[in-house]
């Protein structure tokens, strides 16, 4: 079940990050951001009340969703910002520090959920998802 979840996840990245171009142009890459990083938060909130594979599977497609609006917002935003000729170098360290946070934050979240329980890590991580959409928001 966790990895029919999980690959509907990706598959939901996938198909997002298609029509990434599409939405940016429409949208703009800040809202996209902000829309994105708040959807984000929905996902371990649903998380909590996940009870059956339908509802999980579901979840996951809403943090594919949320996911690919993030990543590829924050991905424009990095692009826009650096010098051309330095772009490999920029985007090896974003894959860098993306991969040590996404590493950080599972293992961070497994000791958080000992020492509070799954639910309760659960609905902090949408707290603190809400307030980086905010924070997004707020400062472009």
């Amino acid at each position: 079940e966790i990895g029919l979840a999980t690959a509907a996840f990706h598959f939901t990245v996938l198909l997002g990050s298609l029509r990434f171009a599409w939405l940016s142009a429409r949208w703009g890459t800040h809202r996209l951001a902000v829309v994105g990083a708040l959807i984000l938060s929905t996902y371990p909130l649903l998380t909590t009340v996940s009870y059956t594979l339908g509802l999980f599977v579901l979840t996951s497609v809403i943090g594919g969703i949320s996911w690919f609006m993030v990543a590829g917002a924050v991905g424009m935003y990095l692009l826009s910002q650096v010098p051309a000729d330095e772009r490999p170098v920029y985007l090896a360290w974003y894959n860098l520090a993306l991969s040590a946070a996404t590493l950080t934050g599972s293992l961070s979240g497994s000791l958080f959920a000992g020492w509070l329980g799954l639910t309760e890590t659960l609905l902090l991580a949408a707290g603190l998802r809400v307030l980086a959409g905010l924070a997004i928001w707020r400062w472009r």
